[in-house]
């Protein structure tokens, strides 16, 4: 079944990239609404979520990072403190919502 023919709440996630702190983040994201951040735990990737993404999906914008250095997202030669990796998720998160921003900026005319 295809994307289109599927109600909203059944949406496949999207797989994405994000340029944070130097590093290629990788992401899933589907739905519309609050955001909801959902992080893996040790050993683990963001591809975890996603039976849950599509019910949550439902009311929320739904975002599962792979966290620094793990699944799709780059290696870095920097570390991985939980301080550090917290950063990474605030500085995604935030460049998600100006994105978000400005794509209604500019359609909202």
């Amino acid at each position: 079944m295809s994307d289109l023919a599927r109600p909203a709440h059944a949406q496949a996630p999207q797989s994405r990239f994000a340029d944070v702190h130097g590093l290629r983040l990788h992401y899933l994201t589907v739905g519309e609404g609050d955001p909801v951040v959902l992080l893996h735990g040790y050993a683990q990737t963001s591809h975890m979520w996603r039976p849950l993404m599509t019910e949550l999906a439902r009311t929320h914008t739904v975002i599962a990072p792979d966290l620094r250095g793990i699944g799709q997202s780059s290696i870095p030669a920097d570390g991985y403190t939980k301080a550090v990796m917290a950063q990474d998720i605030h500085a995604l998160v935030t460049a998600l919502a100006t994105r978000a921003s400005d794509s209604s900026a500019m359609t909202s005319d």
